[in-house]
């Protein structure tokens, strides 16, 4: 039995009395006037029999009791989310070792970055003819030499060859996908950029026509000013300063007079640029160490359609896709905007909303973006209310001006067309509906929102690196395929090419390789194991168990060369170089060899005829021949 200082609190519903603040006394009456002490004194003068045990109360779970403070549930669930996390972490590097290589991200700009290897780079410095060709229109527009129905037709025109341009030199050129989606990425927001400026100096041109109609004034300018002031600002903004701020500037929406800051905070500068640096590098890794390994041992159950195998490849690929997305988010939309917005003055920095707090699809994309969403809203949704379309005809336009942008920034880069992203975009229309309509927002739409970040990009990246993977089933014009295959033997390989020194290596899995193509540091990275966990047993069984395909000659040949230094030369005929001959091949002079090895072994190994031993000389004792 406890004392009255051990005494859990309790409350005491009534219907005469109101329902009393979490872990606190109630009590009927006069006695809610007293105070604590006053109550605990007044207890402890009663006696033991006069002391209330029971007393009408509800439990903590029933709604009726009123209970909300679940802070120790709260802390448990981030603590196991972090203890699970933990575990797959350590998982990760237990089977792959450390997979990060800064030195590598480091040679991998400086080569694949350089003017010379990096064609987009070009692009991007050839972009500015189209600013250029931009400002000199508009220059001649508002001395009137040209009209305004010219401009309906030569804008449009100008953008799509901005947009297109960089697209088919992409294809051509075969250049290295990242840097291909960084190159493009510019060109679409210089796009964007281009038809923001293009509409308001229109506006402009029009409120000055028929002197800033009052009545039409926000619908036309959209901008904070007066008529006066846009009259007397518009001719003067039309400068190459003005514009090239507007192209650095952090915003798609351009206006005449933007919101300035009064200094620039060194402190927050310095802030914003060690979360830009720490943060990209967190994310590489992140995927280098997670993401990569994950992908790849994914293409054996989508290859092989294996549904639960692939619902938990999907699933295994959720957790660090979202964290990665997360991470991202804070990078671009916090730290890069605020960075660039602090060097140029740009005094609004509303980049974001509570996009976590979503509870309806709509909600989500009008919040989590700001820039595109203020651009979609004033340059395609409202113009198209204003001309009389419907809410619904406008949103769907919205949704597949940008579902076009996303196919484009992945499909020119990868050179494939897949529309994965372009699907995924326009599910969004249904979604919304579902969102609005059915589950009406609240905790239930926050859910669905989320899981469509959560599976719905894993499943894109999943799609697009398995279409990857069979587009370049061709050796020869591949840089390394990974084929999962059984052989006789019932152990699983998977092949690679190097196209330099042009070797398929063959492995036996993640964690065991039995191939002398390549260097051990390059074996490491291929099958995703640190060099210091590489056992030695590989070095002594490697050219007992290996087998290679040797550089293939002129004469369309390739030569196959197993462990005990045999080889067998593999006619092409000219056909293209497919990993299932291949591997077909290999099967058969495996098992040729094997064979031969297999009677060269019973050759070896004498005939052992049983010797009959003396019976002994003692008497009474009977041996048996052996």
């Amino acid at each position: 039995m406890g004392t009255v200082d051990e005494e859990p609190r309790r409350r005491h519903p009534s219907a005469g009395s109101k329902a009393s603040s979490n872990g606190s006394w109630s009590s009927f009456g006069s006695a809610r006037r007293l105070s604590f002490a006053q109550k605990r004194q007044q207890e402890s003068s009663k006696g033991p029999c006069e002391k209330i045990v029971h007393r009408p109360q509800d439990s903590l779970f029933s709604s009726s009791s009123g209970w909300t403070n679940y802070r120790g549930f709260f802390n448990l669930a981030m603590l196991l989310l972090v203890v699970s996390n933990g575990r797959v972490a350590l998982e990760n590097l237990i089977k792959y070792g450390i997979l990060i290589s800064p030195l590598k991200w480091l040679s991998f700009l400086i080569v694949e970055g350089s003017f010379g290897n990096w064609p987009n780079l070009a692009l991007v410095i050839f972009s500015n003819i189209t600013i250029l060709v931009v400002f000199v229109t508009e220059k001649i527009l508002e001395k009137g030499f040209l009209s305004n129905y010219f401009a309906g037709i030569f804008y449009p025109i100008l953008v799509s060859a901005h947009l297109i341009t960089p697209a088919a030199i992409t294809l051509f050129l075969d250049g290295n996908p990242l840097c291909s989606v960084f190159a493009l990425s510019i060109f679409v927001i210089e796009s964007l950029k281009i038809v923001s400026y293009v509409h308001v100096n229109y506006w402009c041109r029009c409120a000055r026509e028929e002197k800033i109609v009052e009545s039409k004034k926000d619908d036309i300018t959209k901008l904070n000013v007066s008529g006066s002031e846009m009259t007397s600002l518009y001719p003067s903004t039309l400068t190459l300063s003005n514009l090239y701020y507007f192209m650095l500037a952090p915003t798609l929406c351009y206006e005449l007079k933007f919101p300035k800051s009064v200094r620039r905070r060194k402190t927050f500068l310095m802030k914003r640029l060690v979360e830009l640096v720490f943060l990209s590098f967190l994310m590489a890794s992140l995927i280098q160490q997670w993401v990569v390994p994950t992908v790849r041992n994914s293409m054996k159950p989508l290859s092989e359609m294996e549904f639960g195998r692939c619902l938990e490849r999907l699933l295994k690929l959720a957790i660090p896709n979202i964290i990665i997305w997360l991470i991202g988010f804070y990078t671009i939309f916090h730290a890069a905007l605020n960075f660039m917005a602090e060097i140029l003055k740009f005094a609004d920095r509303e980049f974001y909303r509570d996009f976590w707090n979503s509870e309806t699809i709509q909600y989500f994309w009008r919040t989590w973006n700001i820039p595109v969403h203020r651009w979609a809203a004033r340059h395609v949704y409202l113009p198209m209310i204003r001309n009389n379309y419907s809410k619904l005809s406008a949103m769907v336009a919205v949704f597949f001006v940008s579902a076009f942008f996303h196919e484009y920034l992945v499909s020119v880069p990868l050179h494939m067309f897949r529309l994965w992203a372009y699907y995924g975009m326009m599910a969004q229309i249904p979604l919304s509906f579902i969102t609005d309509y059915i589950v009406k927002g609240g905790r239930a739409g926050n859910v669905i929102v989320w899981l469509s970040l959560i599976l719905g990009q894993p499943l894109a990246i999943l799609m697009y690196v398995h279409d990857w993977y069979v587009m370049h089933q061709d050796v020869p014009e591949a840089t390394m395929i990974s084929m999962y295959k059984t052989l006789y033997d019932g152990r699983t390989y998977f092949v690679y090419w190097l196209p330099d020194p042009k070797v398929l290596g063959v492995c036996n899995g993640v964690n065991e390789v039995y191939e002398s193509a390549v260097s051990e540091k390059d074996r490491a990275e291929f099958v995703n194991v640190s060099e210091s966990i590489l056992p030695t047993i590989w070095r002594e069984n490697m050219f007992n168990k290996a087998f290679i395909v040797s550089s293939i000659s002129s004469d369309s040949h390739c030569t196959i060369t197993f462990g005990t230094k045999r080889s067998l030369t593999l006619a092409i005929n000219n056909d293209p170089l497919r990993l299932s001959f291949i591997m077909e091949e290999m099967l058969k002079c495996i098992e040729s060899l094997t064979d031969d090895q297999n009677k060269k072994q019973k050759k070896r190994t004498p005939t052992v005829v049983p010797v009959k031993r003396r019976k002994p000389a003692t008497k009474g004792i009977k041996w048996e021949e052996d």
